[in-house]
């Protein structure tokens, strides 16, 4: 899976049950009759849906021996995602990253941050859910209430170049390709503006020759060794 395509984390997760999967494997590996078991559903449905995971990078599969009987596959989280999507009046957000501690390492299912020292004590074990949980959640709420305060101010700033670009003769299309030029500091190559706004070679060479017309952005050729040459489209300003 792409690490921005969008359209397979919202293929993957617009069914149930392999969401389910992967909130039963977030907390250890499983084997797929334990997770047939579990949820109530065919062992045969269930290795259509690990295939499927498996496919968009999700989950990995590794053999391993059992105490009590022949080894099993056991299935385990790939990847850590964070997909956000705010949709508003002038406003179409979305966002799809790799899940990062703060020193930039991916976050595995064996990586605990602040975790809690480990306890057999159920009272302790109580008195620390207690202790943390509600605390991480009114963190998550104050940076839910700053993320909006600031989606907030993206909007009315989109909507007001939006308002200019359409006075200076610019259409939807060609809004959009400079705007997304903008988000992305002035520049980007031709692969990620492809992969940003779903377009093909095809539909967006009209829209650059357009915008070079108008002289509003310009391209570059970049040759990188043992790499095919890439073009780069920037906004004339930069």
């Amino acid at each position: 899976m792409s690490n921005n395509n969008i359209d397979d984390v919202l293929k993957i997760l617009s069914n149930t049950y392999r969401r389910k999967i992967l909130r039963l494997l977030s907390t250890e590996d499983r084997y797929a009759y334990e997770l047939a078991k579990i949820l109530k559903i065919t062992p045969r449905a269930i290795t259509k849906h690990l295939e499927q995971l498996k496919e968009y990078g999700l989950v990995n599969a590794q053999m391993r021996r059992s105490a009590i009987g022949p080894s099993r596959e056991y299935y385990t989280l790939n990847r850590g995602l964070v997909f956000r999507i705010s949709i508003g009046q002038n406003l179409f957000y979305s966002n799809l990253s790799s899940l990062r501690d703060d020193g930039g390492v991916q976050v595995s299912p064996t990586m605990h941050l602040e975790a809690p020292e480990e306890t057999f004590d159920i009272e302790e074990i109580i008195e620390q859910g207690l202790t943390y949980l509600p605390q991480i959640l009114d963190k998550l709420d104050y940076l839910e209430i700053q993320q909006t305060r600031l989606l907030r101010r993206y909007q009315g700033i989109l909507q007001h170049i939006g308002e200019l670009l359409k006075k200076f003769g610019l259409e939807t299309s060609e809004s959009e390709l400079v705007v997304t030029l903008m988000e992305n500091g002035g520049r980007m190559r031709q692969g990620e503006i492809l992969d940003k706004l779903s377009l093909t070679p095809v539909t967006l060479s009209p829209l650059v020759e357009s915008l070079i017309a108008k002289n509003i952005i310009e391209y570059n050729v970049i040759v990188e060794n043992g790499k095919a040459p890439e073009v780069e489209y920037k906004l004339k300003m930069i």
